[in-house]
């Protein structure tokens, strides 16, 4: 039996059971995908031969003066704080607020049942 007759049989048997036309189709699916495979190039040797020949420039990295640097540290330091003053400020808030919550829902049960 060659490979076509083999292909002819497993089709007939697959067309005569109820999943058939799913599996056929998964089946085209799998051998198209592995027909696309074989055929595509990863690179296009145009392009691969352009990238390689555009000159590539250096990195220049600008530097500070010593007075610019202890400003721009200074001002960094200044954010720094502020960040972390409104982050004491808003959690401080938030925890008074919970605490003083707690303690009116604590005395209108206290008074309430007693």
């Amino acid at each position: 039996m060659g490979i076509i007759t083999l292909m002819i049989n497993y089709n007939i048997q697959l067309s005569s059971m109820s999943f058939g036309g799913s599996v056929s189709a998964m089946i085209s699916s799998i051998k198209a995908n592995q027909n696309l495979r074989q055929k595509r190039t990863y690179f296009d040797k145009n392009q691969h031969e352009a990238i390689l020949k555009k000159e590539r420039k250096a990195l220049v990295f600008k530097s500070l003066n010593p007075e610019a640097r202890e400003k721009l540290k200074r001002r960094i330091a200044r954010l720094k704080r502020e960040k972390k003053r409104k982050y004491y400020k808003v959690y401080g808030l938030t925890g008074l607020i919970t605490v003083l919550f707690f303690l009116f829902i604590y005395t209108i049960l206290k008074y309430a049942f007693f």
